[in-house]
């Protein structure tokens, strides 16, 4: 079990795997909600659950189908390339260009792990999402035009990563 805040919601959630069957529970005391999704397919329950859970607090979601890709300059690209700190606690996020597109890659702590790369599509010129997955990137510039963090949003649960 897990104890922490989704969007200022305090949140216990517990994801299992066996067999082919794959589970995410998400219970939210406060607000006398809780999230159960069941998976005997491919594919992960937790952004299901996410989707779900933000529906429940009122929150807008975006589904994969309603996405449309804009091209975005490979300069403007560039601009964004770099490590942004603490996305969540322990875990920093490393923006690369490759082939033309930008790439994430979520790493953590001094072991080393390092989730998979994820290529991100544009949306506009400042957001992104990721060709598979669930996760959205909106990149945040100061007044002189330089990118400070990133708006991470992974299925409604949303978190900042600051560029240093």
């Amino acid at each position: 079990m897990m104890v922490s805040k989704l969007d200022g919601h305090r949140a216990i959630e517990h994801g299992g795997e066996m067999d082919g069957f794959t589970s995410d529970l998400i219970c939210y005391p406060d607000d006398k909600l809780t999230v159960v999704v069941l998976n005997n397919l491919s594919g992960e329950p937790q952004p299901i659950s996410m989707k779900l859970a933000a529906v429940a607090h009122g929150e807008r979601v975006i589904l994969p189908s309603d996405r449309k890709e804009v091209a975005v300059s490979a300069s403007t690209l560039a601009k964004y390339v770099g490590t942004y700190y603490d996305m969540t606690p322990g875990y920093n996020l490393v923006i690369t260009l490759e082939d033309g597109h930008l790439v994430a890659q979520a790493t953590a702590g001094t072991g080393g792990y390092k989730e998979p790369k994820q290529t991100l599509i544009g949306e506009s010129e400042t957001a992104f999402f990721q060709k598979q997955g669930e996760r959205e990137y909106q990149f945040q510039l100061n007044d002189k035009g330089e990118i400070t963090s990133v708006l991470c949003d992974l299925a409604g649960h949303k978190s900042a990563a600051i560029r240093k």
